[in-house]
């Protein structure tokens, strides 16, 4: 176990409010223990019910305002380096309770480029290759919220296996302790609006994905197994 932390320090404190996070939750409990399963969007019936979802949970929250059915999705979402990562339920006909879209930076730009146009350009100067979540939505219910790590994880594999220098994501300012503590995200920009989405602040993360494994490592070492987010999210030990 875990000893206290009781220095004070700022990163022991944030170890400790980790620690305690990670501890409470099922965070990285096996999806197949939990009833779900996870992989990429393969075929148009998936990736129209996980836009649907999207589409569900946005207007369930106010971001969006329209008939109770439709789709959520943009012009980034058809390119062909896209990838849609989703949750499905087995017991009830392969419906999604969670997604996420990898897009890859492109003549398009990304979604965030609509804010933060001035920051994302500042790793393309550098000549980085650049990649953004989005997206992201999850069914309240208690496995919607805990198959939320499973379909980050496997846009965060592929940014490593595709080679992306650096992953970035614009967040609800309420969220982004949970990236930051858990993820291991940084936020590199001030809150600004979602010109797209009502009323919608944003704040922006950044990852960069050649350091994540190592600082990974470094962040939950001493964490006793059912909290060490390290081999869950390298890919080390099977959770899917």
């Amino acid at each position: 176990m875990i000893k206290e932390f009781t220095n004070g320090s700022i990163s022991d404190y944030m170890r400790q409010r980790r620690f305690i996070r990670l501890k409470r939750s099922k965070l990285t409990t096996s999806a197949l223990r939990q009833g779900f399963r996870v992989g990429f969007a393969c075929d148009r019936a998936q990736k129209e019910k996980s836009y649907r979802l999207v589409y569900k949970r946005y207007r369930d929250v106010g971001l969006i305002q329209g008939p109770p059915e439709g789709m959520w999705y943009t012009v980034f979402h058809a390119l062909p380096a896209s990838r849609t990562a989703v949750a499905i339920l087995e017991e009830e006909g392969g419906e999604p309770i969670s997604i996420s879209t990898l897009i890859e930076d492109s003549s398009l730009g990304l979604p965030s480029d609509s804010i933060y146009k001035d920051k994302i350009d500042a790793f393309r100067e550098k000549g980085q290759r650049v990649a953004e979540v989005s997206c992201l939505a999850a069914l309240s219910l208690e496995r919607g919220r805990n198959s939320f790590l499973h379909i980050f994880r496997l846009p965060g594999l592929n940014s490593l296996y595709k080679g992306i220098d650096d992953l970035i994501i614009s967040v609800h300012p309420k969220h982004t302790q949970f990236y930051d503590d858990i993820l291991l995200f940084e936020p590199i920009g001030d809150v600004r609006y979602y010109p797209y989405l009502k009323d919608a602040l944003a704040s922006l993360e950044h990852l960069n994905v050649r350091t994540a494994p190592q600082k990974c490592l470094d962040a939950f070492a001493g964490y006793p197994p059912e909290c060490d987010m390290s081999p869950f999210m390298l890919g080390k030990t099977r959770y899917i």
